[in-house]
């Protein structure tokens, strides 16, 4: 039966956070013999929990024994020389960058442009050592965006929100989504090896027309067809004349933040902003391309991808109601905290 010596408060702190977060796993496994031999699990059963030989846990803590925490990594080897050298790796990440989802082609380009060849396992160990890792890509509209126009609005958003705070102006945000029973593709939890699977079927679209605020104040308009330019017009029309009694009292104005959508530029969209004006409510059209300025997608993106229940695709009518109950909870059971 053998023991290390007893552990300082420095060290179990140290050997507790290797275990938790280094890296190397072979560093993990390391501090966690060790923090197991000094809570008083015998050499044999620290080896037999870890599936490693006698002999090389007795390798482990000799190193403790006679380095400390320098014990727990391995010492330099020489090695075989790289295939590939500084220069060449950097070659072949930069091919990797400007086709990012066809690795294999940049190998085979590095591996023809230096006539050295090479196992495409050899071209992963040298992504991972630049901390490469393979994942899914994100959509995005950056590259389409005038910068000095999306500059422009996060300063005038912010001038909004002073106002806001100041009881000057109230502030909403508006836009339109859909929901139907082919699904969002949200992460959960599951057992390794198994994939969890979502019923998709083709159905009716749920689409809707929201106004939020920053207190988690949400007013939707459900449509369960085409959204034309009337619809969106009878929506703002309503909301407007819900906000007229409020204007006529302090008038305070009340601003909403809408996308560029080419619905919200039609001749029978601007036809009716003059009236919502004379009743406190005044639009703010953000730059086009800028979908983080406009806070309602938070919420679109909560529901479809938090709250909503995996459940809820297994009808159309299910769905519908989970939605409906969940944009009638925001602000109680459901919430978002802006800053």
């Amino acid at each position: 039966m053998r023991f290390i010596s007893q552990l300082t408060i420095e060290e179990k702190i140290t050997l507790n956070e290797a275990h938790r977060n280094h890296p190397k796993f072979f560093v993990r496994q390391r501090a966690q013999a060790l923090l197991w031999n000094n809570q008083g699990y015998t050499i044999t059963q620290v080896f037999r929990l870890l599936g490693v030989k006698r002999e090389t846990m007795s390798a482990w803590f000799d190193r403790w024994g006679s380095l400390g925490i320098v014990g727990l990594f391995d010492e330099a080897r020489s090695g075989r020389p790289p295939r590939f050298n500084r220069e060449e790796r950097m070659q072949f990440k930069t091919n990797v960058d400007l086709n990012p989802h066809q690795p294999k082609e940049a190998a085979a380009k590095l591996q023809e442009e230096t006539g050295k060849k090479a196992s495409f396992s050899t071209f992963r160990r040298i992504l991972k050592r630049e901390l490469y890792s393979w994942k899914r890509c994100r959509r995005s509209l950056k590259g389409q965006r005038d910068e000095e126009l999306f500059r422009e609005a996060q300063k005038e958003l912010e001038s909004f929100r002073e106002q806001e705070v100041e009881g000057k102006i109230n502030m909403s945000y508006f836009d339109e989504s859909g929901f139907s029973t082919t699904p969002c593709i949200p992460y959960a939890w599951g057992p390794i090896g198994k994939t969890r699977l979502l019923d998709s079927k083709h159905s009716k679209r749920l689409n809707i027309l929201g106004f939020m605020n920053r207190s988690n104040d949400v007013f939707i308009y459900p449509v369960e067809h085409t959204v034309t330019s009337l619809e969106v017009v009878a929506v703002f029309d309503s909301f407007a004349a819900n906000y007229a009694t409020k204007f006529a009292e302090t008038s305070i104005p009340h601003i909403i933040i809408l996308d560029n959508a080419s619905i919200h530029h039609s001749k029978v969209f601007k036809s009716h902003i003059d009236d919502w004006l004379k009743q406190g409510v005044k639009l703010y059209f953000l730059p086009p391309y800028s979908p983080e300025l406009n806070l309602i997608e938070i919420l679109w993106r909560k529901v479809k991808y938090e709250w909503l229940p995996l459940d809820a695709y297994k009808s159309y009518q299910h769905m519908k109601d989970t939605v409906l109950d969940i944009f009638a909870n925001v602000g109680s059971k459901f919430s978002i905290t802006f800053e």
